[in-house]
């Protein structure tokens, strides 16, 4: 369900505790590199109302590649993990609540009197209001 979704993000900022690795490659060469759990720095960060922080983690590799850098020393790669986790409470409550309220008035419809004047009036308004919330809803 999309509310309930994770992605991963690449960025490119680096600070935080360090864990070298040796890691051997799928070519059988090893390859050292370095762990940042806290890989970004959060003292700017603002809250956001949709989306929650899981991990972030930055790893730097460094490697001497000779078609590339040939004597000028190893050639520093730094990847950047930034998991974010939707959270279901906000389309919960932007579109779920708002759906069922509207929908639920429909059944107000019935306890009108048949004879009154205001049952069409009222279908006609309910017919509005779900069609620009969707309209709402589209372009959000």
């Amino acid at each position: 369900m999309f509310a309930h979704s994770e992605d991963l993000i690449n960025l490119e900022l680096l600070d935080g505790d360090e864990t070298n690795v040796e890691e051997i490659n799928e070519h059988g060469e090893s390859e050292n590199f370095t762990v940042v759990e806290d890989g970004i720095d959060l003292s700017d960060y603002y809250p956001s109302v949709e989306w929650d922080i899981m991990s972030r983690r930055a790893r730097r590799r460094a490697k001497n590649y000779p078609s590339c850098c040939p004597g000028s020393g190893a050639y520093v790669d730094i990847m950047y993990y930034l998991v974010l986790r939707r959270k279901p409470l906000f389309y919960t409550v932007n579109l779920v609540f708002p759906c069922v309220g509207i929908s639920f008035l429909t059944i107000l419809v019935f306890y009108l009197p048949s004879d009154s004047g205001e049952k069409v009036s009222l279908c006609i308004s309910i017919l509005v209001a779900l069609t620009l919330f969707f309209l709402l809803l589209v372009s959000f």
